[in-house]
């Protein structure tokens, strides 16, 4: 049996297509939150039978909080796809670990380029998350909004210096901001010594100065999470929502790829269409009218 298409700008949909979400300059307005009017529409359209989750480069313990307004029924990517999060039930699923050794290995290069990196592994029931280096004013930021979760537990202390535990082979991510020119370096020569990760370097909310480098295991990217989400309940289509280089993924694997308004250039080239910006509640309107 077929399933029916989606037509856009008309009010057709099939009760098997996936909705998913960035959540930052996407669903987040820029006060980074979703706003009443968002949360209001989107519950009223998963109560009328809309299949909506999210696709986050953000770590539960935030986006817990972010999306506590919204009826999540199903399971969401985050850290880009190094785990599926169920937010009901608070459980984390398919792991995506780098190779065993490859943290190490990471590590001692970022040191040689003097780079700093938070490291992020994984205990059983919660993420444990240590640093390298010294820490810079935006990590002192992103640390001090971060420290207190149920989910994940921040091991650093105030010279950035960790101890490591004996083992780093349970390590999802590694993720840092650093100066562009230091972050996009490091990131030219991990991609060129072939190391056995998947690398992802990319300006953010900081401005154009500063860069985000993050180390995932082979294969991990918001759209193989989602694919296996879309595979566990039956979706026929996938609509994506994005605004920056790590959605691309997401964007070329989804049956229609839509970038807000104020998404980087390279994601509206990717997209299918384009509609409001995060601050007009644009990807909760796309959504509700669909599905009325």
């Amino acid at each position: 049996m077929s399933i029916p298409e989606i037509t856009f700008g008309h009010s057709l949909l099939t009760s098997r297509t996936l909705y998913v979400s960035d959540l930052d300059g996407t669903l987040l307005n820029s006060h980074s939150i979703v706003s009443d009017a968002s949360a209001r529409m989107l519950n009223t359209a998963i109560a009328s039978g809309a299949h909506f989750t999210v696709a986050t480069a953000r770590t539960p313990a935030t986006a817990i909080h972010l999306l506590s307004e919204i009826d999540m029924r199903l399971p969401g990517a985050v850290m880009t796809g190094a785990a599926l999060f169920d937010f009901s039930s608070s459980r984390f699923s398919r792991l995506q670990y780098l190779p065993a050794g490859e943290a190490d290995r990471l590590i001692r290069l970022y040191r040689e380029a003097g780079v700093g990196t938070f490291i992020y592994t994984f205990t059983g029931d919660r993420l444990e998350v240590y640093h390298t280096g010294e820490l810079n004013q935006h990590e002192k930021t992103f640390l001090s909004e971060r420290c207190h979760s149920a989910v994940k537990h921040f091991n650093v202390p105030a010279d950035g210096e960790s101890i490591l535990p004996p083992s780093l082979d349970n390590t999802l991510l590694l993720y840092g901001v650093q100066p562009w020119s230091k972050a996009e370096s490091l990131y030219r020569r991990i991609k060129e010594d072939k190391y056995a990760v998947t690398p992802l370097c990319y300006h953010d909310s900081l401005g154009d100065e500063w860069g985000e480098l993050e180390m995932f295991g082979p294969y991990t990217s918001k759209a193989s999470a989602i694919e296996s989400v879309a595979s566990d309940m039956g979706a026929g289509r996938i609509v994506a929502f994005g605004d920056n280089i790590n959605d691309l993924p997401i964007f070329r694997m989804a049956d229609c790829a839509v970038a807000v308004g104020n998404a980087r250039a390279e994601a509206i080239e990717e997209a299918d269409e384009v509609i409001g910006t995060n601050d007009e509640d644009a990807v909760a309107s796309f959504i509700l009218k669909h599905i009325r």
